[in-house]
């Protein structure tokens, strides 16, 4: 905006920015380390499919987590969407997913919180992942992207509702990664996916333990 001093009529523009983490919301009021969600897929382990990064890849059995009545149920029941059920390619192995394919990717859309209306939380969302390694050696190159695509909120910062890419260590074994969401509440959605989505090639990765922890505000 403008200023202009009355008595000079010296003129000056400055930049005025809001912060994005002082929002109309009041605090839900719950302390901190507070869990919103916690998925480990243990349900999982029933099914009986291989520790795909446990085993460096030498095993590969997994299940579409749209195969058969059984598995539709137990989807449900942890509370993820598909981002992209049209590809078909999000699996569950021995207690944790699976996802993408030749030129198809997808990703999870989280459930929403439990929090009252007109309220919101700042929370930190936590996650483990691994890269696909193919018979070559070389990791898929994935990156993996953390985005708010409906309602309120921030993500690791004042404004952004996307966070930068973040990359799985190139071999197998469990990459935690985490990032910070600002003024979320119950009509916020907020999906984990590979940022390649609509690339051709090969972005194949896996995901688990999933975490929503409220933190102190900022």
């Amino acid at each position: 905006m403008k200023i202009v001093t009355a008595q000079t009529g010296l003129e000056e523009t400055v930049s005025v920015s809001q912060n994005a983490k002082d929002n109309l919301f009041e605090d839900d009021g719950q302390q901190v380390g507070h869990v919103y969600y916690n998925e480990p897929f243990d349900w999982a382990i029933p099914f009986g499919m291989d520790d795909q990064v446990g085993l460096n890849g030498t095993k590969w059995t997994r299940l579409s987590v749209q195969k058969n009545d059984e598995i539709k149920a137990a989807w449900a029941k942890c509370g993820l969407t598909d981002f992209n059920p049209d590809a078909n390619c999000l699996f569950i192995a021995s207690d944790y997913l699976h996802m993408g394919g030749k030129n198809i990717q997808t990703g999870v859309i989280l459930p929403a919180i439990g929090v009252k209306a007109g309220q919101s939380t700042d929370v930190e969302l936590s996650m483990e992942t691994c890269a696909n390694i193919g018979g070559s050696g070389t990791p898929d190159g994935v990156t993996v992207t953390v985005e708010i695509t409906a309602g309120p909120g921030t993500v690791n910062g004042d404004s952004e509702k996307l966070c930068e890419p973040m990359t799985p260590a190139p071999s197998w074994g469990w990459t935690p990664m985490s990032v910070k969401l600002y003024g979320i509440t119950a009509d916020t959605r907020i999906v984990i996916r590979s940022t390649q989505q609509g690339q051709n090639g090969y972005f194949r990765w896996f995901l688990d333990d999933i975490k929503m922890t409220k933190i102190a505000a900022e």
